[in-house]
């Protein structure tokens, strides 16, 4: 009987708790506590506040992990369980362009780069072409990870002409691109030298030439999801949508792109060549 009435007194408290209507913060998903990053700490807070012994977090709305409209313990299981498979990660939060050029430069594994609202226009140098890039290396555990932080309305990403430079090339293993809108550059998304990257819902138009390029022995790559439209938009007949290795003419990039996958992808309108050109010598 009494274990009865304290797990009556708990379902009491949860459902009460869950009455109040959850805020709208532009916040990172599980940083409760307002902090800027997500950790063991957002779960003492959300636990404290849901089992009714803590106050409100200021952000209870992003401990909303589990996919329903309340908090409850559910959130609270499926917040420790992401804090458990994904203890190496670390959140950089990114508000303008020179923010983002030094999260880039001081990537390494585990990092979740977090771009807030808004867009972001590369200046300064831009040695061989490239503009914002990714030179570390991610794991298969602890990839690098560059999203925005509101996939409603994703951050862009932009070059600055679209008769040169990359608009982002990852050159590091193990990276993640999710939820970006890429233009304005003779390339968008270059990935040279790297495997296991994945490009994942993004959009890239008004290039120059290609949208995405996996290019110089870039292996196991996804590309899924993305919106690839007004592509190679400077010169009729070329601009390719998603292009795979190199031609036989070209003696600069190695040829061994293998076991790339596209995927659930929209291509056009308006793309200069070939919507998806695979190249001689991949598999």
């Amino acid at each position: 009987m009494k274990n009865k009435a304290i797990l009556g007194q708990t379902a009491a408290i949860i459902t009460a708790v869950c009455l109040f209507p959850l805020k709208s913060f532009a916040t990172l998903r599980g940083d409760v506590n307002g902090d800027g990053k997500f950790s063991a700490a957002d779960l003492v807070s959300l636990s404290g506040y849901v089992l009714g012994s803590g106050e409100m977090p200021k952000n209870p709305d992003s401990g909303n992990m589990h996919p329903d409209s309340k908090l409850d313990v559910y959130d609270i299981i499926t917040m420790r369980k992401e804090l458990l498979k994904s203890p190496a990660t670390n959140i950089v939060r990114v508000t303008n362009t020179e923010e983002l050029k030094t999260a880039l430069a001081n990537a390494k594994a585990g990092d979740e780069i977090v771009l807030a609202e808004g867009e972001y226009i590369y200046s300064g140098s831009t040695p061989k072409g490239r503009t914002f890039t990714g030179e570390a290396d991610g794991t298969e555990a602890a990839p690098i990870i560059l999203r925005s932080e509101n996939p409603e309305n994703p951050s862009i990403i932009s070059g600055t002409t679209l008769e040169h430079h990359y608009a982002i090339t990852i050159l590091g293993d193990w990276w993640e691109l999710r939820d970006l809108k890429v233009t304005n550059a003779s390339k968008g998304i270059i990935v040279d030298n790297s495997n296991h990257t994945k490009i994942i819902n993004c959009e890239v138009y008004n290039t120059g030439t290609e949208g995405i390029h996996l290019r110089d022995n870039s292996s196991y790559c996804l590309v899924d999801s993305c919106n690839i439209h007004d592509i190679g938009v400077l010169t009729p007949k070329y601009g390719e949508g998603i292009y795979v290795g190199s031609s036989k003419s070209t003696t600069e990039y190695g040829y061994k792109c293998d076991y790339n996958r596209i995927s659930n992808c929209t291509i056009g309108p308006n793309v200069g060549a070939e919507h998806i050109d695979v190249k001689e010598y991949t598999t």
